[in-house]
């Protein structure tokens, strides 16, 4: 790549520094435009001309002619490689970073890059030319800062300005997909469809809802193990399994181990959960309501010693997303009276928001199970795509309305307590002339969707205009709000969420129901059988950024090609088993998240073979053994995970993976010194040390044969 690529319009656009400027819609329309022409005439002076007449492309694909070298030199089909080499200083110092925490990382700690204009090869001793070694600019920028070598200044203006990693499909997403899913079963002709069917029947009247009955503890979301059909509006609940593919909604967020419900109600009307080899075969289906429910009562087993501390950061995760902090609110000038335009600047509003009360535990869950969605059998397992009912607040987190908030604040700044709280607080720093405040503004690349043929979102790409952030230093009038928390789609909602959330039909007067419905993996396992326990056991000592998703690439070795990162594992939904000794034989119930079909390698590119085959050696970089490498434990869907649930996952071009089946897997990393007391919490899970190095080995040994010969190292169908 060529150096002047650095010094375009596009890889120039913002030092990432802030400008401080006046404070009134005049003065800061001016600096942005003088910021603006600055950056104009600093990028006339930029490099060679021919550089910049280069039109924009995504910084995802590496440009076409690289490409095709590669393509040629290697005799490959891969898209994905390092392309841009980072210049040294010929009398720089010797520069390697092994075991150092360098640059923007993910929480697996490899090396990570933002795009794949975001690696690169350098010389560790610049004197050594043949000598290269693959990285990311943000480590190579830590490191030539350490060294006091500022050679390659573009590189490192580029390297500045990339992006932290951000995390994708976070516990609020889901809330998006059911809420949407909602509004398109109110929304049916005469309440009712062929694909959607109540239990109320065809021919019943859409009720009013009967409150739960039951005392509910007041940290810990509805008791619905015996909730009933009238507790529901409308025309819900709907038969399980009824809904059909458009209107299910797949559990793939986080829920953290405190959060999974104690009691599952399991209701198994064709004995499935006995588990008997001769009934482990699909079916044609069977319709629901011509069945004699059976029901069977299971507890969630307690998490082990190996999952305490994954599930308090799970935990602190799942809060976060849903607090509200306090809230600075931009003073608007179309509000601004007369009396406040004469101020030297009007002091945002600091609005104080009220607490969030989080729930702390969840007494029961329904679960539903049918021989007609069979995900797969196996020698000593079967797997149930299956429907879990839970709460619906345990899903679908109160808001805070922001455009309540917004009318609230105009209305505060129009009242003539406003001015004399503004003038308070101006007064009461410009006391300090060392005190310097304002507001800082920083220009940014508005991200925008690349589509494919079929209209899907497959990467994004930075546009020809930037848009202007703002951040504020200085004096602040405070506001106590007077909005509350609200439940989108049930009890008293504001015209900005009833609109956002469609969840209402005013005319027919039904509401969202109390609980919601989401899809998800049963693993169940024959009598005597001990891999489904050991699983669960290995699910919940697996490091937590197994099962995340993150933007960007990293490096997975031995590998120098970047792959996506995104999660190693399904989620976890824990463990459960009978409730009371049963005469006859009742399966434990592992449930996981639905992460597709097996993969099919005749139809895998070759950089999606790479990414499938990365998850092993991710998975061995968490300090695990897989144990058993074949295709057969590696599913796939479609669709970029970042968007919502729906028609942009099922026609997209892109695949994601995800490894299963750790019925056989082992701990492989270091033990706690001995003498300080510390419990081995993985001990049961531990690796023999007499085949440590032999059993990692001969894992990479068959990763490495699997794909070579195109992730068919095995033919069977086996889960």
């Amino acid at each position: 790549m060529r150096r002047g690529f650095l010094k375009t319009p596009r890889a120039t656009k913002d030092d990432g520094k802030g400008k401080k400027a006046a404070v009134n819609a005049d003065d800061i329309d001016a600096a942005v435009d003088v910021k603006n022409e600055s950056k104009k005439e600093d990028n006339s002076n930029d490099g060679p001309t021919d550089i910049d007449k280069l039109p924009l492309h995504n910084p995802h694909c590496v440009p076409k002619a690289v490409l095709e070298q590669y393509q040629t030199n290697f005799e490959t089909k891969t898209t994905r490689m390092i392309f841009r080499e980072w210049p040294r200083d010929p009398n720089g110092k010797t520069a390697f970073m092994k075991g150092e925490q360098l640059g923007k990382q993910t929480p697996n700690g490899l090396v990570w890059g933002n795009t794949l204009y975001d690696f690169y090869y350098y010389r560790p001793m610049p004197d050594v030319p043949s000598y290269l070694v693959t990285t990311s600019g943000s480590r190579l920028a830590d490191k030539m800062r350490q060294l006091g070598e500022d050679y390659a200044t573009h590189e490192l203006e580029w390297a500045d300005r990339e992006k932290a990693p951000q995390q994708f499909v976070l516990p609020d997403q889901i809330a998006l997909d059911i809420t949407s899913r909602e509004s398109h079963v109110s929304r049916e002709p005469g309440g009712y469809s062929p694909k959607i069917r109540s239990v109320r029947g065809p021919g019943s009247e859409l009720a009013e809802e009967v409150p739960i009955a039951g005392d509910s503890k007041p940290n810990a979301h509805v008791d619905i193990s015996d909730i009933k059909p009238e507790n529901y509006p409308g025309l819900w609940p709907l038969l399980p399994f009824s809904r059909g593919a458009a209107y299910g909604v797949k559990l793939e967020t986080l829920l953290p181990y405190s959060l999974l419900p104690k009691k599952l109600v399991v209701h198994d009307p064709w004995n499935l959960l006995q588990v008997r080899r001769s009934a482990r075969t699909k079916t044609d289906e069977t319709d629901w309501a011509k069945m004699t429910d059976i029901v069977h009562e299971y507890e969630l087993k307690p998490i082990t010693p190996a999952g305490m501390k994954k599930c308090k950061q799970q935990e602190e995760q799942f809060k976060q997303l849903t607090d509200d902090h306090d809230i600075l609110i931009y003073p608007l000038d179309n509000v601004a009276t007369e009396e406040l335009k004469g101020l030297p600047f009007i002091p945002p509003v600091l609005v104080k928001v009220p607490r969030y009360e989080h729930k702390s535990e969840t007494p029961a869950a329904h679960l539903y199970l049918s021989p007609s969605h069979s995900a797969g059998t196996g020698h000593h397992s079967a797997v149930y795509h299956a429907e879990w009912e839970l709460p619906r607040s345990l899903l679908v987190p109160d808001r805070l309305c922001r455009a309540c908030i917004d009318d609230e604040v105009k209305e505060f700044m129009q009242n003539g307590d406003f001015f004399k709280l503004a003038q308070e607080a101006i007064a009461a720093v410009t006391e300090d002339s060392e005190d310097k405040f304002g507001y800082v503004f920083k220009h940014e690349a508005v991200p925008a969707l690349v589509m494919d043929e079929g209209g899907v979102p497959t990467s994004i790409i930075e546009p020809k205009t930037d848009r202007t952030h703002g951040s504020y230093h200085g004096p602040v009038v405070p506001m106590e709000t007077k909005v509350t928390w609200q439940t989108p789609g049930r009890g008293e909602n504001c015209q900005h969420i009833l609109l956002a959330t469609m969840a209402f039909d005013s005319q027919r007067g039904t509401a969202a129901p109390p609980t919601a419905v989401v899809n998800v993996c049963a693993k169940l396992s024959l009598e005597g059988d001990d891999h489904l326990a050991r699983e669960a056991k290995v699910y919940q000592a697996l490091p937590a950024h197994l099962s995340e998703h993150w933007s960007g690439y990293n490096i997975v070795r031995p590998s120098r090609e970047p792959v996506p990162v995104g999660a190693v594992v399904p989620q976890f939904y824990g463990y459960y088993v009978p409730a009371k000794k049963q005469e006859r034989y009742l399966s434990p119930i592992m449930l996981v998240e639905e992460c597709g079909k097996q993969v099919d390698p005749n139809v895998l590119t070759a950089d999606q073979k790479k990414e499938a085959w990365s998850l092993y050696y991710r998975f061995m970089d968490a300090d695990w053994l897989h144990q058993s490498v074949y295709d057969r434990n590696i599913l796939t869907q479609t669709g970029p995970m970042s968007v919502p649930q729906g028609w942009m996952r099922e026609f997209g071009s892109e695949c994601s993976f995800r490894l299963i089946d750790f019925g056989r897997s082992v701990y492989i990393g270091p033990k706690a010194p001995e003498g300080e007391g510390e419990e081995d919490v993985y001990k049961s899970l531990r690796a023999s040390e007499s085949y440590v190095h032999s059993d990692i080995r001969n894992e990479r040994e068959m990763i490495d044969n699997m794909l070579q010969q195109g992730l068919k190292f095995a033919s069977t169908s086996y889960l």
